[in-house]
């Protein structure tokens, strides 16, 4: 019988893909979700932003890596449902930059441990925003 005494992980992770209507900033991405100052959850979604934004990178750059050809191709080898592929097909262009990006379920942040066991989709002119679990 072998005993493994080394760091051992039982980490997850899951990949998102997020677009907004101008640039990603924190200011449209609270419009494109119909968040005001005075919202009662105002702490959650700043702190959504800010693991989007550090963990995003242009769709792109994650494409040539995986070597997929297009971000239907990646959602599809991402675990991503087909309701969200669908969505993110019939989502306006408009030459709106895509991102994607990875959030670890590892660190002490809850909403990102939350996040990874969570299947989501947020779709208007707005935005889109899809969260895939791997299951």
């Amino acid at each position: 019988m072998k005993i493994r005494q080394d760091f051992v992980t039982n980490s997850s992770s899951t990949s998102f893909i997020i677009s907004l209507k101008g640039e990603f900033s924190q200011e449209n991405f609270f419009n494109a979700v119909k968040i005001n100052p005075d919202c009662l959850m105002l702490s959650f979604f700043e702190e959504l932003f800010e693991l989007l934004d550090h963990g995003k990178e242009p769709a792109a750059e994650a494409l040539s890596r995986s070597e997929c050809s297009s971000v239907k191709e990646f959602m599809e080898q991402n675990y991503y449902r087909k309701k969200q592929i669908e969505a993110f097909n019939n989502y306006p262009d408009n030459n709106r930059e895509v991102y994607a990006g990875t959030l670890y379920d590892d660190g002490e942040n809850y909403l990102d441990q939350y996040l990874c066991y969570s299947n989501l989709l947020v779709f208007s002119d707005d935005i889109f925003f899809a969260i895939a679990v791997r299951m």
